[in-house]
């Protein structure tokens, strides 16, 4: 956890670093796009998918086209009518990646371990022993850094989000490690 929180603070203040120095061509760019950049970044998304499945290619297209359907919802960007909100005014702002995610992994998590016999103790631990060691930092400075450039380059795209980069930098690393099995 602590090499965690160190790693996300040293990729935001690198990014940020960068973003100041890249600011003003990346402006210039960016007000550029129009309809078919957008296109090219949706087919660009959707071209990863291939890449970061391990496992059975059909559940992550099945997977894809349900959270292309769930981006439906909400209003639609060009005439803003409502799409998919049957009345529910909450629903009229589209569907938010937090709660989504929280309720995805939070419902799997509660129906695998109702039923479990596992010991499921509290482990109690002092702030001090979180912090990372000497070997935590040679371990974790290379996939830092790796993550930060990644995440710094799919970033600075528009309409790609918060999560994409995340979920693409952890499915890097998974691939490079040589000890993929160790990933949770």
């Amino acid at each position: 956890l602590g090499i965690a929180a160190l790693g996300s603070l040293i990729a935001g203040t690198l990014s940020l670093i960068a973003l100041m120095f890249l600011a003003p061509v990346l402006s210039e760019i960016a007000l550029k796009f129009g309809p078919p950049e957008y296109c090219t970044l949706i087919i660009m998304s959707l071209c990863l998918i291939p890449y970061l499945v391990r496992g059975s290619m059909l559940r992550a297209m099945m997977m894809a086209c349900l959270g292309l359907l769930l981006a439906q919802i909400g209003a639609e960007p060009i005439t803003a009518k409502w799409r998919f909100v049957y009345g529910i005014n909450i629903l009229r702002g589209g569907l938010d990646i937090a709660p989504v995610l929280m309720g995805l992994f939070g419902i799997s998590e509660v129906l695998s371990s109702v039923g479990s016999i596992e010991d499921q103790s509290v482990i109690k631990t002092k702030i001090r022993n979180m912090l990372p060691s000497l070997q935590d930092w040679k371990d974790s400075l290379a996939p830092i850094l790796r993550g930060t450039g990644l995440g710094f380059l799919l970033g600075i795209l528009p309409g790609i989000g918060l999560s994409i980069p995340t979920f693409v930098s952890y499915a890097m690393e998974k691939k490079l490690s040589k000890h993929p099995e160790r990933f949770g």
